[in-house]
């Protein structure tokens, strides 16, 4: 019998080698199945006084199915992980969602025009000295529309047929951008349409596609919003400086124009396109207090009834800009000193709403 072991032993160790076996039969396992439960049964049988043959003949037969049993059970732990780890992958990992158009094209333009890290980027990184007003749209319509010719952003639209009629909404193929452009206007349309590129980059063909769609997860993946940033304010002075590289002139005695910007940042902070910070004016007879304020936003509503001073500003003193409202006894009550505005919004609305104001005022219209 110990030559039998001994040759199928050797006959195992020769396949691959001892520690596959091990590993297979895992024989800690078996042997410790089969020391526990032939000391348990030999315990247990002397116990009951068998006779030494029946003692040692139960022990063993006892151990001997323990240690089938584990080993059997262990090699099929070891077989049945196969499937159990596929069932598991498949749960763990979520099916994609399929992407879908969820946003007007338009409206997701404007939104990352207005409101995000792209925009705030372009602000800080870019001398708009020499480059057309709408700068930002440009390069931006640039941006998304080589995003779509490249697959890296994908649009849904009804394709333009013959007549009036279109397709039902689609995918638009990447390939498709090559012939055809977004343009991204505020116009009241209220679906986003595509035309055939022009002989210009401003001129437009024919509707292609309309309808035209983004998917929002893709599109502010692409270019991620701001959300409760810190303003980033600048005072009343570097306002003035701003509008001068823009062409303004404050320095001339005889210019309104500073009458005109003042009247601008009225309408546009009423208008709500325009934020202005200043200090509440509640230590009217206290200018060292008045100092040590914080500046508030000053409420759009503000701008009704108050106009804006920005005359201190020439001097480079911020803190004496002020709002002010003529009182029925013809005196001056001032609102907010030491007056500021976005940077972001600034520049945009420099080139844009407060055009409009500039050499309104005249001599004979002043007040």
């Amino acid at each position: 019998m110990a030559r039998v072991f001994g040759w199928l032993w050797k006959r195992w160790s020769d396949y691959q080698s001892v520690v596959a076996i091990l590993d297979v039969l895992d024989l800690k396992t078996a042997v410790g199945g089969f020391l526990s439960f032939f000391g348990m049964t030999f315990f247990g049988a002397t116990n009951m006084q068998w006779s030494p043959p029946a003692v040692l003949l139960a022990g063993l037969t006892a151990a001997a199915v323990v240690s089938v049993t584990l080993v059997a059970f262990r090699i099929w732990l070891r077989m049945e992980p196969k499937k159990h780890t596929a069932k598991q992958n498949e749960a763990s990992v979520a099916p994609t969602a399929p992407l879908d158009g969820d946003i007007d094209a338009r409206a997701a333009f404007f939104r990352i025009l207005e409101s995000s890290q792209w925009r705030a980027d372009q602000d800080v990184a870019t001398d708009p000295k020499g480059l057309v007003y709408d700068w930002r749209e440009v390069r931006l319509s640039t941006e998304i529309h080589n995003y779509l010719r490249n697959g890296q952003l994908a649009a849904w639209g009804e394709e333009c047929l013959p007549g009036t009629a279109s397709t039902p909404r689609k995918p638009i193929p990447p390939e498709t951008w090559d012939r055809v452009a977004i343009h991204f206007d505020r116009s009241s349309a209220p679906r986003t349409a595509a035309h055939f590129r022009g002989r210009t980059s401003r001129a437009q063909g024919p509707m292609a596609w309309v309808g035209i769609q983004f998917s929002s997860a893709q599109m502010f993946d692409l270019y991620p919003l701001r959300r409760n940033q810190i303003p980033n304010r600048i005072s009343s002075v570097e306002l003035m400086k701003m509008a001068i590289r823009l062409g303004w002139n404050f320095s001339d005695q005889h210019s309104l124009e500073l009458i005109d910007l003042q009247d601008a940042i009225r309408q546009g902070a009423l208008d709500a396109q325009l934020t202005v910070w200043g200090k509440l004016n509640r230590w009217p007879n206290a200018p060292q207090l008045m100092q040590k304020e914080v500046l508030e936003k000053i409420p759009a509503e503000h701008f009704k009834d108050y106009r804006i001073n920005l005359f201190a500003a020439l001097e480079n003193d911020n803190f004496h800009t002020y709002t002010w409202h003529i009182l029925p006894s013809s005196s001056a009550e001032k609102g907010y000193l030491d007056l500021h505005v976005d940077r972001s919004e600034a520049a945009n609305w420099l080139r844009l709403d407060a055009l409009a104001f500039r050499g309104r005022t005249t001599t004979q219209t002043r007040v």
